[in-house]
């Protein structure tokens, strides 16, 4: 088919480059801004299992502190591997410890062999007389504690978190 000027009506090599680079250029941008999307995806997803991990290690100390009948042992406020020890009014004992080497928070009914938290940076244990105020080292007049753990966020550049509670123990 001719127009009346004589030219056929047609796409020209050109037009098709360009009309191909262009494409192709629309194609690469959507390309980029999908894989991106799924990385930031991806890091977020790991952030709050890793906030979820130490909230549930947290909440697992705490539900069981509420019912100790006293502190056995617990480490020093200063020691960010930390490691507690209670005993319940049946006379059981529960034991944690955090694990440096393995970044793990361990369980465990007497001695604390059991997997309860991955990813973990730290875990320390504050111990307090009745008032909340008063540090104690002396098992016997510990009441309270505020029990902190850490971990890294990996979508934040690895800048640690720390969750905290404070807990009584009931049978005091």
């Amino acid at each position: 088919m001719r127009r009346s000027n004589g030219r056929r009506a047609a796409l020209t090599l050109l037009e098709l480059i360009i009309a191909s680079t262009l494409l192709t250029l629309l194609m690469t941008s959507v390309a980029t801004l999908l894989r991106t999307a799924r990385l930031a995806w991806q890091v977020q997803q790991e952030d709050a299992a890793r906030m979820e991990s130490a909230y549930g290690a947290l909440r697992h100390v705490v539900r069981w502190v509420r019912q100790a009948e006293s502190l056995v042992a617990a480490s020093d406020a200063s020691n960010n591997s930390g490691y507690l020890t209670i005993q319940l009014p049946n006379k059981e004992r529960f034991a944690w410890r955090h694990d440096p080497s393995s970044a793990q928070l361990l369980f465990g009914k007497g001695t604390a062999d059991q997997l309860l938290a991955e990813k973990i940076e730290g875990f320390t244990v504050e111990t307090f007389r009745a008032d909340g105020v008063t540090p104690t080292s002396d098992p016997d007049q510990v009441q309270c504690l505020r029990i902190s753990i850490r971990v890294r966020l990996p979508g934040e550049k690895n800048r640690p978190h720390t969750v905290r509670s404070w807990v009584m123990m009931r049978a005091w």
